[in-house]
């Protein structure tokens, strides 16, 4: 079963269908040192097929095939020109397998049909009210003891004024949207996600929840700097038609926020960091 190899720049935005904001977030937190496929706490003892939901541009799926070649490994997005790009770079693997299909519920995919199901950075596209149905799905495909984990990240904190300014207004449009896990600060500071990840799986009757917290340091001099960089200007292209749209910005602002930030994240003085957060629990 193949289909797959590593993430590239020229790889297009993924966009969930019914949903305003395009897929903004998807950091590959094993490709920057910071995170692992899988958490050392969890146990795969009794892992032996995984599935990706909305697996996107496909990085996650790829490094859990390449760390852990014991294990069978779907991935499902319903974007289908990203999934052209994801299968051309995991050629030639017999353990990854890449299926067009709605990333929201329901899934056409068979009951207990999984030992572990992956959730990664689909908060900006999934509301609040809709996570409850998200999770039951997922209990649903995956087998009695089976595993759901998921990744969410907060907003990173950093030095540079635009990135500031722009983490700002994508955290207040993203609460107006309804699409933050805790209710909308008018302020917007933060995303807030992360604290309640935890209570969405307790609140779908997963058991033995637990997690694992991750920072990535992307200042001046470090590895990351660079790739981190590149994921505020992808983000900025992103969400810039929505913010047009919502009256929260301009374009004369967008352009000069775009440049500054650039500036600002190239300076010695530079200094970011980003905090993720993995939950995981078992079907009981």
């Amino acid at each position: 079963m193949a289909d797959d190899s590593h993430p590239s720049a020229s790889a297009p935005p993924e966009r969930e269908q019914g949903v305003g904001f395009p897929r903004l977030f998807q950091f590959d937190l094993p490709h920057l040192k910071t995170g692992q496929v899988f958490p050392e706490g969890l146990d795969l003892s009794r892992v032996h097929r995984v599935l990706d939901v909305a697996c996107g541009t496909g990085e996650w799926a790829i490094a859990a095939a390449q760390a852990f070649p014991q294990l069978e490994v779907v991935g499902i997005d319903g974007d289908e020109e990203t999934l052209h790009h994801v299968r051309m770079r995991a050629h030639g693997s017999n353990t990854i397998t890449f299926r067009m299909m709605n990333a929201h519920p329901p899934f056409d995919i068979p009951s207990a049909s999984f030992d572990l199901i992956n959730v990664r950075f689909v908060a900006n596209t999934t509301s609040l009210a809709a996570w409850p149905t998200l999770m039951g799905e997922c209990l649903r495909i995956v087998r009695f003891g089976g595993v759901i984990q998921c990744t969410e990240g907060d907003t990173p904190i950093t030095s540079s004024p635009a990135c500031e300014r722009l983490n700002n207004m994508l955290s207040e449009a993203l609460g107006q949207a309804g699409q933050n896990l805790f209710p909308p600060i008018r302020s917007g500071r933060n995303f807030l996600i992360t604290p309640l990840l935890q209570r969405v799986l307790v609140d779908a009757g997963c058991q033995n929840v637990q997690k694992a917290i991750y920072v990535t340091d992307f200042g001046y001099g470090t590895s990351a700097q660079a790739d981190l960089a590149g994921e505020y200007t992808r983000i900025w292209q992103l969400a810039q038609p929505v913010l047009l749209q919502m009256g929260m910005t301009t374009q004369g602002e967008m352009e000069h926020l775009h440049q500054q930030m650039l500036s600002e994240m190239q300076s010695e003085g530079f200094r970011g960091a980003g905090f993720y957060r993995t939950v995981w629990g078992n079907k009981p």
